[in-house]
This record gives structure tokens, sequence and C-alpha cells, in this order.
């Protein structure tokens, strides 16, 4: 896995790597390398006969074999599994205001959760006052 703003696969991945047919890589990130550091990386596996698997918020030009979606019902029950997992099982986000976000941030679970945090910080007193 790629950490936060990754460009480059570190430098001895390609030595540790036994260089054959059996190898599986798997990239979680992989829109965060650099283009020189893709290209690198997709020939180093072609000319091993690697296999090539990565995950990306993005299109990379490789083949897509599955697309994640997020619908309304499975924003609820993600933001309200990690209400309950907070202790704020309490506070409720309004219907609308989840589907405006999860339509504004075109689906991305990940940016409709910054969002709801940030709705959150500014009503965190109405839930100490027991109001919704």
């Amino acid at each position: 896995m790629l950490s936060d703003r990754q460009r480059r696969i570190p430098t001895d991945f390609y030595q540790s790597a036994q260089q054959n047919s059996q190898d599986q890589w798997i990239i979680d990130g992989y829109e965060q390398l650099g283009w020189w550091a893709r290209r690198r990386l997709e020939r180093h596996c072609k000319r091993y006969g690697s296999g090539l698997l990565v995950t990306s918020h993005q299109s990379t030009g490789l083949p897509t074999i599955w697309r994640t979606t997020v619908d309304a019902e499975l924003a609820h029950r993600v933001v309200a599994y990690l209400a309950g997992q907070s202790g704020l099982a309490k506070f409720t986000v309004p219907d609308n205001r989840l589907l405006e976000s999860l339509d504004s941030n075109g689906g991305n679970l990940r940016e409709v959760l910054f969002d709801l945090y940030d709705f959150y910080e500014q009503h965190r007193g109405d839930l100490h006052r027991g109001e919704p």
C-alpha cells in the first residue's frame, strides 16, 4: 500500500522481487504513483510475466475489472456504523444532507465522510444540548 502522496515505489522493491511469473503485485493507491513509476512497474511485470492488480480512485489506463459504487443506502449504513462505533449514535445526519454530499462528491464515500465530519463539528453543540 502506498502512503499518501507517495509518488515512487521504494528503491529496494525491484531488488527484493523474485522476478518470475508467479509474482502477483497488488498496489493500493496506484494513482498516487507518478507516470514514470507506473510505466516502470508495468514494464517490469510484463518482462517477468508477473500479475499486476491495482486500486485507484481514477483511471490509470489499465483495464478495469471491478468498479465500486456507493448508493444512499450504503452511505447511510456506513455513517450509522461509524457513528455507533464513535459513541455518536444519537447524532443523526439529515437525509438530505447525506444525499447532497453524496451527489456533490460524485459518490466518493471518503469525501462524503470528510464532509459529514465537518458537519458534525459545526453541529456538535446541538448534540450535547440534546437537539437533533
